[in-house]
């Protein structure tokens, strides 16, 4: 029996919805599988055999302890999943900029550093309008589609609180809004199973607390295997990947977000799906 930490935070230490599938799926296996807040002692991760990231979902406010504690894991001699140098990579959004100039498509994204104003990138691209997000988020947090007559009321009211940040601005993609956002969810590199989610009307943003509606999606072959592609294109093979993004007219998926940290999973719309899960986990026991 192995004993599995799936990581969760202080203030929801049990495990989500979609994760308790595949926890009892693996416990159906003879393992021992326990939600860990990672504001936890060290020593608990320690003693573990696996750890899977999973739904520290409040890592984005306090981006240098998590970063410390990723640091502090990597000393230890217990193997985590997503590797932590993969997590890294990806708590900083400027990866979709690197993604980007491998030629991957995707809203145009610019990364804004502090000091630098956005007036400037919104006059280069011809944007009337832009999504600009914290370079390092989750969960819509301070995620905000600013006109460019607003720039001056958004660096007053929301840059403000982090003046030190850097910041992603990115193309607005009208299809959000028009047709919703695929997810798409990979274990091991094999597509599992995928989900739209469409935002409230006059809304984009499409996490829990904006009340998106989410169902259970299939996408064609073109857009499996550009998404596929995606994934060749990450510093390593992830055991899991959530890759969302939109497809337009052209049947091109247009990347927003690929995320190996800590997503949801949407196992409960895919109940059979987490038994997949489970056995590529206790496949890395082995």
């Amino acid at each position: 029996m192995a004993k599995i930490i799936f990581t969760t935070y202080q203030a929801y230490p049990d495990f989500s919805q979609s994760d308790r599938l595949v926890a009892t799926a693996l416990i159906q296996q003879g393992h021992q599988v326990t939600p860990v807040p990672w504001e936890s002692e060290l020593a608990v991760f320690q003693a573990a055999d696996l750890v899977i990231f999973r739904a520290h979902w409040n890592y984005h406010h306090h981006p240098q302890a998590f970063s410390t504690w990723l640091a502090a894991l990597t000393t230890l001699a217990v193997p985590c999943y997503n590797s932590t140098t993969l997590v890294q990579w990806n708590l900083d959004k400027s990866y979709l900029v690197e993604l980007q100039a491998h030629g991957v498509p995707m809203p145009v994204s610019r990364v804004l550093l502090p000091g630098e104003t956005p007036t400037l990138i919104y006059a280069q691209q011809g944007w009337t309008s832009a999504v600009i997000k914290p370079i390092s988020g989750a969960s819509g947090h301070l995620v905000e589609h600013v006109a460019y007559a607003d720039l001056a009321a958004w660096q007053a009211n929301i840059r403000a609180q982090r003046a030190a940040d850097k910041w992603l601005i990115q193309e607005f993609r009208p299809e959000i809004q028009a047709a919703g956002e695929l997810s798409l969810i990979f274990v091991d590199g094999h597509f599992s199973h995928g989900v739209a989610k469409r935002p409230q009307q006059g809304e984009f943003r499409i996490n829990s607390q904006y009340q998106g509606q989410i169902v259970r999606t299939s996408p064609s072959v073109a857009v499996l295997a550009q998404a596929q592609e995606l994934l060749a294109k990450l510093p390593e093979l992830p055991l899991y990947a959530r890759i969302d993004g939109v497809v337009t007219a052209d049947e091109t998926f247009c990347l927003i977000e690929l995320e190996v940290n800590e997503p949801g999973l949407y196992f409960h719309y895919a109940p059979e799906c987490a038994v997949d899960f489970a056995a590529a986990i206790g496949a890395k026991l082995r």
